[in-house]
């Protein structure tokens, strides 16, 4: 270095001494070349900046140094209270507005509602025919509010009867699916100044979303009534669930009416036992709500609010005109049984009583038990002998009178076994009013569409058990009023025994005249055994005095057996008294046959075509099993035979009545009165006439086809000229009425 710089080649560079400072320019020296070091000395420090850059900027490339150079950490942000205390202050109206953006920013962005093409999108997914839908599809019709849903329910239903599945699916359908909620605000985020973090309690009812879809309209109704067709037990179990309030749907009195609705619609034996159940059940069925829910649609007009205790008089009303006879027996044994609740008692009383032939079997089980108090047996024996009344009257063909007859008075109490801490009379249900009865139930005319009724509740009335109630009731019957009401009521059974106890309650009460039993019906609205008739003629019986006509044949007169012109004797109070009391007893009689031929010869009518009389040439002989036979120019217009057990044997099945024969012919013809008396007298077997200025009347009784049976044959002539003063010898219009009754001998 010091030759260098000793040299005098090179200017001193290295020393302060540069000429430049001194503001001078060196010359160069003529005819010097230029030197080149300088240049090569600029490019090295060029190269010596491109490296320094280089590996400045990422190393140098060989070893990696560069990579592993940690990066320099990010510079804290100033906390929020730095940056107030840096930023200028705000004015109010400037930070409510930047408030509002920030919740904006923060709340979540939400869906938009879907469009007209989305739901047309999301209904073209789903088959256009709802035949050939999936279970998936019912899902996602009801969660889109789809209107077809109803036509698919209500092709389950009629398509897929019995199906247990397709049961389990409906179920689901009806079953009530909590709605959709809007998301809440979250609470992850750092709480505020009065905020301390925790999730705020939820308070009332969740709100629903506003893309949540309404159920189509009669959907519930489909559904409950799809129920109902198919008729398994998954279905009867949903519904009998809804019935009790263990089914929450999404409207639930409109599942109510429509379940109890479907069931009687659709009524069998299951559908019955469900019922029952409802009705008997100790759980009182919850009261429906009336309010509607968040997918309810509108309720059906005229909707009524449904309580507990109305559920089971609603149910009790629709089941009035189909439930069956089991049915009402059952109701029957649950208001005998002492554990009944009053509520029940009451509804199930007013049922099992109300005036209808199908209650019998329940009303003669009540009847016969010990629980009923004195007013409600007798309302009950009023009922049966209606009922007997129109059973008897059927099964003889005769048609009954338009009259409602006994029977149409309001019902009496129920009295019950006395129960701790209550009193024997808190039971008793004085004039306890009915249900309204369906249109005709009481009608006697409603029979004639039911041909089989008669006998169902003959089998019933016409029962040993029942006729032993009813014969040891009229034995203890003390007042004329209870025997009369006791001896109709067992005139209605044609039983026997029933004739034989008739017999001796007649003998014992003959005293008492048969004004009262006239009064309880028996010439009028009560249709009776035909046997009854030969129980009055075994009565003693007198002709009142001066009743015969002077203007009759003396043959006529001649055949009777009490003479004309004799002096009246002299009576006694006592004997005036059985005299004329043997004189009633005639009259009922002889009003009693002339009732008995107009019921024979309207049943005569109704068994022949209308406007049909039987020919004359098939009738000119002796009809089978008369005990007489008719003369040779007869004109018979009316012709009723009866053999019982033989006629009513198949229809009673396995009751077997006891042997009644009956017998009526009318015959219209002109002839004497002479003649017609005399030939029908020869017929009979110890006749007795009874004769006065309109008819004569021939009767006899005597022993029938058999030792132990009675027969009673009677020949009543009417003439249907009311001329006095015409002869008897001469030809007049008459008609000539034979009954034979023949029965078991009751003495």
């Amino acid at each position: 270095m010091s030759s260098i710089r000793k040299s005098s080649k090179y200017p001193d560079i290295m020393r302060n001494e540069h000429p430049l400072n001194e503001g001078e320019r060196v010359p160069r020296p003529a005819g010097a070349a230029q030197r080149s070091w300088p240049g090569h000395r600029t490019l090295a420090w060029l190269w010596l900046l491109l490296l320094i850059t280089a590996v400045a900027s990422g190393g140098c490339g060989g070893c990696g140094c560069g990579k592993d150079k940690p990066k320099p950490r990010p510079r804290p942000r100033p906390t929020q209270k730095a940056q107030a205390k840096r930023q200028p202050a705000k004015k109010p109206k400037q930070e409510k507005k930047e408030k509002k953006e920030e919740k904006k920013e923060e709340e979540p962005e939400k869906p938009e509602a879907p469009s007209e093409d989305s739901k047309v999108a999301e209904e073209i997914s789903r088959p256009e025919n709802v035949a050939d839908w999936k279970r998936d599809d019912y899902y996602s019709a009801k969660k889109d509010g789809d209107d077809r849903l109803v036509d698919a329910v209500k092709y389950l239903g009629e398509h897929f009867a019995g199906n247990p599945s397709a049961a389990q699916l409906l179920a689901n359908l009806l079953k009530y699916e909590e709605p959709e909620t809007e998301p809440e605000p979250s609470t992850s985020q750092k709480p505020g100044p009065k905020d301390t973090g925790r999730p705020k309690p939820r308070t009332g009812q969740p709100k629903r979303s506003p893309h949540a879809k309404r159920l189509p309209s009669g959907l519930i109704e489909a559904i409950v009534m799809a129920l109902g067709k198919n008729a398994t037990d998954a279905a009867r179990q949903t519904l009998e669930a809804v019935l009790l309030g263990q089914f929450k749907t999404e409207d639930d009195k409109e599942a109510t009416e429509t379940a109890m609705q479907t069931l009687v619609d659709n009524y069998d034996p299951e559908n019955e036992a469900v019922l029952y159940r409802v009705l008997t059940s100790q759980r009182k069925p919850q009261q429906p709500s009336d309010e509607k829910g968040p997918m309810k649609g509108p309720s059906r007009p005229g909707q009524k609010k449904i309580k507990a205790g109305d559920l089971r008089a609603d149910i009790l009303e629709l089941l009035e005109p189909v439930a069956s006879e089991q049915f009402r027996v059952m109701l029957a044994k649950r208001v005998l049984d002492p554990s009944t609740p009053r509520e029940q008692f009451d509804l199930f009383w007013q049922f099992v009583a109300s005036d209808s032939p199908d209650n019998l079997a329940a009303q003669i089980l009540v009847y016969q038990s010990q629980e009923p108090n004195e007013q409600t047996k007798v309302s009950l024996e009023e009922r049966f002998i209606r009922y007997g009344s129109d059973t008897l009257g059927h099964t003889l063909g005769i048609l009954a009178p338009a009259s409602q007859g006994p029977g149409g008075s309001r019902w009496g109490g129920l009295s019950a076994k006395r129960r701790p801490g209550t009193t024997r009379s808190s039971r008793i249900k004085a004039g306890i009013r009915r249900p309204k009865s369906r249109p005709g139930a009481t009608s006697r005319d409603s029979w004639a569409g039911d041909p089989d009724l008669p006998y169902r509740l003959a089998r019933h009335l016409w029962d040993a058990k029942f006729a032993a109630t009813v014969t040891s009731r009229l034995g203890k019957a003390e007042s004329p009023d209870q025997v009369a009401k006791q001896f109709m009521l067992a005139s209605t059974l044609p039983m026997d025994k029933v004739r034989s106890e008739l017999h001796q309650v007649l003998q014992r009460h003959a005293k008492d005249g048969p004004k009262a039993l006239e009064s309880a019906g028996m010439l009028d609205d009560v249709i009776s055994d035909p046997a009854l008739f030969i129980l009055v003629k075994m009565l003693p019986r007198k002709e009142k005095s001066g009743t015969r006509s002077s203007t009759r044949p003396k043959s006529t007169s001649r055949s009777t057996k009490t003479s004309r012109g004799k002096t009246p004797r002299t009576l006694s109070s006592e004997q005036q008294a059985e005299e004329k009391l043997a004189q009633e007893w005639m009259q009922t009689s002889e009003d009693l046959l002339r009732l008995l031929c107009e019921r024979f010869r309207t049943a005569a009518q109704v068994s022949t075509k209308a406007g049909q009389k039987p020919s004359k040439k098939s009738q000119t002989k002796s009809a089978s099993g008369l005990p007489l036979e008719l003369h040779s120019n007869e004109t018979v217009v009316a012709r009723y035979e009866l053999r019982w057990p033989d006629n009513v044997q198949k229809k009673l099945a396995d009751l077997s009545p006891d042997p009644l024969e009956v017998h009526y012919v009318r015959i219209e013809e002109k002839t004497s009165p002479t003649k017609m008396f005399g030939y029908y007298r020869r017929q009979l077997k110890y006749p007795t006439v009874h004769e006065n200025e309109e008819r004569i009347w021939i009767e006899s009784m005597h022993t029938g086809s058999q030792p132990d049976r009675k027969l009673s044959v009677d020949v009543l002539i009417t003439a249907g000229s009311a001329d006095r003063d015409k002869s008897p010898d001469e030809d007049e219009e008459l008609t000539v009425e034979i009954i034979c009754i023949e029965v078991k001998d009751p003495q």
